[in-house]
């Protein structure tokens, strides 16, 4: 029976870890690690592990100095024993089925990676449920003749690197020596999974959705945006343009470039008016200035963008619940046309 190694980054995430928890440890499929690795919790986030540590074998109370969800999981992924690894966020939580599910998946196909849609769980008085689909269910487990990766890319779908929605074989990340980037606020996971896809993984998807993301509407990471998560957010991409920029003799990161250039267009766009009002938008301006001459040639619609930030300030009346979330997730699918 294989192990699995589940590594959860906490982070004074008092009110929701004891869930967490708890859907781990229900879990139908028995062999398993939880490792609670605490980056320096303020609050009894830390306390809460070690106590659930001494009631279960399986669980690992660990904590580091206070350096970033990057680099818990990265210490998570040194102490785990499993064959393959899963990130869980402190705040989420599992369906009791994940683990056998996803042990179907690579009982068959021997993966390196699998590849899962997921649920957003709306953390408000309705407790709401949405499906996510990063791929249409069942469609794309059909394309196994295909590159599943460009699949994604050439129908639009958003890409999967979120590492919480996603399995890695322990082996495969240790010989390749990935790493999530230390200090990192923003997008440390796109860039622990770009460094997993560019070493052509054997990779499947789970059809089905069962990790639960909490999304709260009232405190939604995405409007909380900062200049430093922008600025994080900027370079992971702008690191990634440069890096497939080099491999584009290859259709495939040929197609993963314009991605990226999508995102950091559409992050512009379509993130930026929902940002914190606390934004300095002079300083926005002259991070995306510094990357004009990146991106200007593939790409002249950036020009709108760098112009559009000025206009920002205009449109933070519009920042209200999370219904603007979801219409900017439609929208946001406009930016793939512009090429």
């Amino acid at each position: 029976m294989r192990k699995y190694s589940i590594i959860v980054p906490v982070y004074n995430q008092e009110p929701f870890i004891e869930e967490c928890i708890q859907s781990l440890i229900k879990q139908t499929y028995p062999e398993m690690e939880i490792l609670l690795v605490d980056d320096e919790s303020e609050d009894q986030s830390p306390l809460i592990c070690q106590q659930w540590a001494a009631r279960d074998k399986r669980i690992k109370a660990l904590g580091q100095k206070h350096a970033g969800a990057g680099a818990a999981r990265n210490y998570g992924i040194a102490c785990a024993e499993g064959e393959y690894l899963l990130f869980v966020d402190g705040d989420d939580f599992l369906d009791v089925n994940y683990i056998q599910k996803v042990d179907q998946v690579i009982e068959r196909n021997a993966p390196d990676v699998v590849l899962t849609n997921h649920m957003f769980y709306y953390d408000n008085k309705t407790g709401r449920i949405t499906e996510r689909e990063l791929f249409p269910v069942g469609e794309a487990v059909q394309q196994k003749e295909k590159n599943i990766l460009e699949y994604i890319i050439e129908h639009g779908y958003g890409m999967p690197g979120g590492t919480s929605f996603n399995v890695y074989r322990k082996q495969f990340v240790e010989n390749h020596e990935c790493r999530f980037p230390d200090h990192i606020r923003w997008s440390e996971d796109l860039d622990f999974f770009l460094q997993v896809m560019v070493h052509r993984p054997v990779y499947c998807l789970l059809d089905a959705q069962y990790y639960y993301y909490r999304r709260n509407i009232s405190s939604s990471s995405i409007s909380s945006v900062t200049n430093e998560k922008l600025e994080d957010r900027f370079s992971i991409l702008r690191k990634w343009h440069v890096r497939l920029e080099k491999m584009k003799s290859d259709t495939t990161w040929r197609k993963l470039q314009k991605w990226v250039d999508r995102e950091y267009y559409s992050n512009l766009i379509f993130v930026v008016p929902i940002a914190s009002p606390d934004l300095d938008y002079a300083r926005l301006k002259r991070t995306v200035l510094s990357d004009r001459d990146l991106w200007m040639e593939q790409h002249p619609c950036l020009e709108k963008g760098i112009t559009m930030i000025g206009l920002q300030n205009m449109l933070l009346f519009i920042k209200f619940k999370g219904y603007l979330l979801e219409i900017l997730n439609r929208v946001k699918k406009n930016a793939r046309k512009c090429k």
